[in-house]
């Protein structure tokens, strides 16, 4: 007994001492990031624009971090855009004005405004292009295809009567634009969509797929985390400690599936079953044929957001990401069409994500090519531009994101003034105010 009481003593003693070292540890890691970190969670509010989905809540604060690279601090501008307002257009009549249209990569969450493509641009602009004067706009916002993409240019860019219209191209737009695929990874109903789309009529022809407005909400497939105890302990942590919310992001890169449980939710199990619920509905069998939702051989959970991405790259595609394809180029002729109209050229600014994971047959690349040259529409390859200067196609990019860092907006605006100079028929000196009013 008295062995046992020794052993027992022992035992307490180490616990509680390894304890209050543990416990020292932490309060050390949480006293440094709370004093080395500007804020602890992102803080994005947005609004619902019907007709056209969702935008930054109009002249708000905007928070934005992923806990590793970037802590950012923005305000929305009165359109819900992460730029300066849009200048009346009498105040830029005399100017070359450039409206750029995207995704993520033209919200720019990640950098300040101040270091966005569309400022560095007109910084440069004096140097590079001394007898054409430079307006420049954006109008982005994050997980959106170049059809959702239409309003943003009917609805606000199109008031800036842009002479020139930048599509900038990421590598996930195909599937963006593609109702069914979106769907599979976002969790809303296809036929019910937060944002327009585009579908496919009995005839073969392809039409808008307007927003359901009143009735998306109520057609979402399931898409919140667990409610267990582990999972309610981790969501506290990650919304009040600084220092455990950096251990949580750092282990999603090393032990996805353990941070997914930590979590409780699972993006393969997801994509699986709304894929298998989709495929169900009369006429998406064999459009889903070929394609499981999720990539095989890879049970990576963080690397299941990008499953309806991936197969742009394969050299036979299935059914749906070849309609995919189509979606986009009639997104494309969408803004043609509206560029004819308004009196504006058109350019595409491909990303270098666009080529990332696909070399070296780079089939994601050629097919938006091919699209693009049906219509005669230049491309300005991004992942070229670096490589060609002797740079990494990676260096634009953040070190845990892939988006671009200040350096990849600056030799954005850089290929951009580029073209420009090559190209002076886009803004000739002359001819600055030409473009026609829209509306």
């Amino acid at each position: 007994m008295r062995a046992f009481g020794a052993v027992l003593r022992d035992s307490v003693i180490s616990l509680l001492v390894t304890g209050f070292i543990a416990g020292l540890f932490f309060a050390g890691g949480e006293i440094y990031f709370r004093m080395t970190r500007p804020f602890l969670l992102s803080d994005q509010p947005t609004r619902f624009v019907r007709d056209l989905g969702f935008l930054y809540a109009p002249d708000t604060e905007q928070r934005y971090t992923n806990q590793l690279d970037f802590w950012t601090v923005q305000k929305s501008n009165p359109d819900g855009f992460l730029d300066l307002p849009v200048p009346p257009f009498d105040t830029v009549k005399d100017k070359c004005r450039i409206a750029f249209v995207g995704d993520s990569f033209v919200d720019a969450r990640e950098v300040v405004i101040a270091q966005k493509m569309q400022t560095r641009l007109m910084e440069l602009a004096p140097k590079d292009l001394p007898n054409v004067p430079i307006s420049a706009a954006a109008f982005g916002f994050a997980a959106t295809g170049q059809l959702n993409q239409l309003p943003f240019y009917d609805f606000y860019a199109a008031k800036y009567r842009p002479n020139v219209i930048v599509l900038v191209f990421v590598m996930n737009d195909f599937a963006n634009n593609t109702a069914l695929l979106e769907a599979i990874r976002s969790g809303f109903d296809p036929e019910h969509p937060p944002r327009p789309f585009a579908r496919r009529a009995a005839d073969g022809t392809i039409a808008m797929l307007p927003v359901d407005n009143d009735g998306w909400r109520a057609h979402l497939f399931p898409s919140a985390p667990g409610d267990g105890l582990v999972q309610r302990a981790n969501a506290f942590l990650r919304t009040h400690s600084y220092f455990y919310a950096w251990i949580y992001t750092k282990l999603q890169m090393v032990l996805p599936k353990f941070t997914t449980w930590l979590y409780g939710f699972n993006q393969i199990a997801a994509n699986t079953a709304r894929r298998d619920a989709l495929a169900a509905r009369p006429g998406n069998a064999a459009l889903l044929a070929g394609f499981s939702g999720n990539l095989p051989d890879n049970d990576n959970p963080v690397d299941a957001t990008t499953a309806v991405d991936m197969p742009f790259t394969w050299e036979k595609m299935p059914p749906i990401f070849e309609e995919g394809l189509a979606f986009t180029g009639f997104a494309l002729d969408q803004f043609v069409a509206r560029a004819r109209r308004d009196g504006a050229k058109l350019v595409i600014v491909s990303t270098e994500n666009m080529r990332y994971d696909d070399q070296p047959a780079d089939r994601r690349y050629k097919r938006l090519e091919a699209l693009a040259a049906a219509r005669n529409i230049p491309i300005i390859d991004m992942y070229d531009y670096n490589v060609s200067r002797g740079r990494s196609p990676f260096a634009s990019a953040f070190p845990a994101d892939m988006h671009w860092n200040p350096d990849g907006h600056l030799w954005a605006a850089q290929a951009l003034l580029g073209f420009l100079k090559a190209h002076p028929d886009y803004c000739p000196a002359s001819s600055a105010s030409a473009a026609s009013p829209s509306r």
